[in-house]
């Protein structure tokens, strides 16, 4: 298990400082939101989608509120998305976001903040507006 120091390493502080993609898209296909009742966080994204057959995020947009965690991995998250397509987004697991954050292994009370970003992203796809 990883101590305190390693979740908190200075480059997962550092992404607080300067969050990726953080604000929402006014031109945008599908859009979500995820909140954590257990710790409180949230998460709402918004994707623009190319109209291909297995949809391209084009561009990325996010904000939540919440721990360090959910709020690094998510700007980390969303960098890592763009260009992407839907399957390849839904292929992505803990495992994935655990090397995106750089943390060999995160406390199982700690994953759902963790997964947060990525739940909202993968749910969007079938959220499409209309």
């Amino acid at each position: 298990m990883s101590s305190i120091d390693d979740l908190y390493h200075d480059a997962l502080l550092a992404e607080l400082d300067s969050p990726r993609h953080q604000g929402p898209l006014q031109d945008f296909t599908a859009r979500n939101q995820e909140y954590s009742a257990s710790c409180g966080d949230l998460i709402e994204v918004w994707l623009k989608l190319d109209e291909g057959q297995d949809p391209k995020i084009e561009d990325i947009g996010w904000r939540g509120n919440g721990c360090a965690i959910s709020q690094a991995s998510m700007s980390l998250l969303s960098d890592r998305v763009m260009g992407q397509t839907k399957s390849e987004v839904l292929e992505l697991g803990s495992r994935d976001l655990e090397k995106l954050i750089g943390v060999k292994k995160i406390s199982p009370g700690r994953i759902k903040c963790l997964m947060i970003g990525l739940t909202a992203i993968q749910s969007a796809f079938t959220k499409k507006e209309s």
